[in-house]
């Protein structure tokens, strides 16, 4: 039998006996004191670090056992860890010297013995039991959508996957369904295949973010859990800006609106939409939002959320499927975002416009040629601001001690508005005679004052970053003179 037969026959054993594992239903044993009940308050405090909870396994119990019980009418039982290099003669001797006690006070108490069934073990004690001999790491993370645990297995891992899902299925009543990713996120969608490992192929499911519903199928529709604090952080820029729009040299007040009109081109099941409309009346603003996705199961499951979310009026919402750069240029004309303009709105050009797609989104900027730069100038003139973006993309450092990353993508979006010689693109690099970034350029030249966060690390060397720019007047001009 070849090496990789014996582990998958070894997984199998695993898979159908685990439950009967005496490391995961262990018998366990603690020394334990009396106390008279009169001085059970006062020795408590004092013995907290000797107590069994302290043991390794009994952190990983639940319920939690408790560790003072009854014993007789004049004394409480207190359960030690045995764990502990303190006997229990020792701790007596040290309790009634301290406290000046009579050595009579406090005795030695009977073993006390616990029989642990699986069922009350943490997920990670019992994969250390079960997989840790075997040379096996336990997974680290997994991705919780809603009652679905998605994992993303290391190849260690895969056989051993049914077995992983099975024990979180069980010591987790809020996972029903275990899925494990096979290949890569990929496709027009950006979803990926899977595996059902545990649990009925339930895949439609809601995630609860913030108070807010988000209702979604995981075969079908883009989600990522680990973006949930981006999305706040977006929220708050929109909000609550912190970047001062061009003054040409006078200082400029923004107009304070009450009335924002948020556009978002990449929008897939709505997270960040349906999170802004929930939170804007606390800023004592309203929303309006224009929401586009290329997947319509997404724009699907956006309506389905919209309905599921007390506080929320579906009127304030326009949500289309669509090409996203026949929704930019839309957008830029007072349109929906969806090919033709439903309803009259508060602005002729939305405040805030979102592209997050890192892997394409900033190609879709060609798209502003289009905008009547009229259309930017009026918005101008009654907010004394300009239409504001944020776009994400991935980047990597020029070099590896340079941590330039934010430069990076900077450079991007600016090479999308307004490309240089060589046509450089999101998807392509500079050569060194090339490279010089253009934040500075783009900002005293064009007034975009472009703020850049980083998002998260993607893999070794490559982050996504969210810039964020105003689209003015004047840059809207020079992108128009490449082609009129």
């Amino acid at each position: 039998m070849s090496t990789e037969q014996q582990i998958l026959q070894q997984a199998d054993d695993l898979v159908g006996n685990w439950r009967d594992h005496p490391a995961i239903n262990p018998k366990l044993e603690f020394p334990s004191i009396l106390v008279p009940l009169e001085l059970l308050t006062t020795l408590v405090p004092v013995l907290q670090p000797f107590l069994a909870k302290n043991s390794n396994v009994m952190k990983h119990i639940h319920p939690r056992i408790k560790m003072v019980k009854d014993f007789n009418e004049t004394h409480k039982m207190i359960l030690l860890n045995s764990e502990t290099k303190t006997s229990e003669d020792e701790l007596i001797q040290r309790i009634v010297d301290e406290l000046e006690l009579d050595p009579t006070t406090v005795l030695k108490g009977p073993k006390m013995s616990l029989d642990i069934h699986y069922s009350q073990l943490s997920y990670q004690y019992i994969l250390s039991k079960l997989l840790l001999p075997l040379g096996i790491t336990i997974p680290s993370s997994y991705e919780q959508i809603g009652h679905i645990a998605h994992f993303n297995f290391k190849p260690i891992h895969e056989p051993y996957g049914k077995l992983i899902a099975e024990v979180l299925t069980e010591t987790n009543p809020a996972i029903e369904t275990v899925v494990a990713k096979v290949g890569k996120v990929d496709g027009k969608y950006r979803t990926y295949d899977f595996d059902v490992l545990a649990g009925p192929e339930k895949l439609e499911t809601t995630v609860i973010e913030h108070g807010v519903k988000v209702k979604l199928h995981i075969r079908d529709c883009y989600w990522c859990s680990r973006l949930g604090g981006e999305r706040q952080l977006l929220i708050q820029d929109i909000l609550h800006p912190s970047v001062s729009p061009p003054s040409g040299g006078k200082p400029t007040r923004r107009v304070e609106k009450d009335h924002l009109v948020v556009a978002d081109v990449f929008s897939g099941v709505g997270a960040v939409c349906l999170l802004l409309a929930k939170q804007a009346p606390a800023a004592k603003k309203n929303v309006t939002i224009l929401a586009n996705d290329w997947n319509p199961r997404a724009i699907e499951y956006f309506h389905k959320s919209i309905q599921s979310n007390a506080g929320l009026n579906a009127s304030q919402f326009e949500l289309t499927s669509g090409d996203a750069y026949d929704c930019i240029m839309d957008l830029g004309a007072g349109g929906s975002g969806g090919g033709k303009r439903k309803k009259k709105r508060p602005s002729l050009v939305p405040d805030h416009v979102l592209m997050n797609f890192p892997l394409h989104g900033p190609t879709f900027l060609g798209a502003l040629r289009w905008w009547p730069w009229k259309n930017v100038q009026k918005y101008f003139q009654a907010n004394k601001t300009y239409p504001r973006f944020h776009v994400y993309t991935f980047a990597k450092a020029t070099a590896p001690d340079m941590e330039d990353e934010e430069e990076v993508a900077v450079d991007i979006i600016a090479n999308e508005l307004l490309p240089i010689m060589g046509g450089f693109g999101s998807d392509q690099e500079l050569d060194e005679e090339q490279l010089q970034h253009r934040r500075d350029e783009l900002n005293d030249e064009y007034g975009t004052q472009f703020s850049t966060r980083m998002v998260r690390d993607v893999a070794p060397g490559k982050v996504v970053v969210c810039v964020s720019f105003f689209l003015t007047p004047r840059l809207i001009q020079h992108m128009q003179g490449d082609f009129v």
